[in-house]
């Protein structure tokens, strides 16, 4: 997970994942998911359509868990801080 762009305030409002396979040393990306904050208020508003639970359909629960894994990432910090 990373953030792919920060708010004029400095707050983050894209967020992006990556999902990796490993096979010994070699990382493959399997697919990715973002989330976006449109009003600069720290909640994660949109997210893109990916099948990130791997059941074959796209739906509220992968909107759920994209949510509850970017919610964590920024409660935890787990990014550069821009000044």
């Amino acid at each position: 997970m990373h953030v792919k762009h920060y708010s004029a305030n400095g707050k983050p409002n894209a967020i992006e994942l990556n999902f990796l396979e490993r096979a010994g040393e070699q990382e493959t990306l399997i697919y990715k998911a973002s989330a976006y904050d449109g009003d600069g208020d720290a909640v994660m508003d949109s997210f893109t359509n990916t099948d990130v639970n791997r059941n074959s359909k796209v739906d509220e629960l992968d909107k759920a868990l994209i949510r509850v894994l970017c919610k964590l990432f920024l409660e935890f910090k787990w990014y550069a801080h821009k000044e």
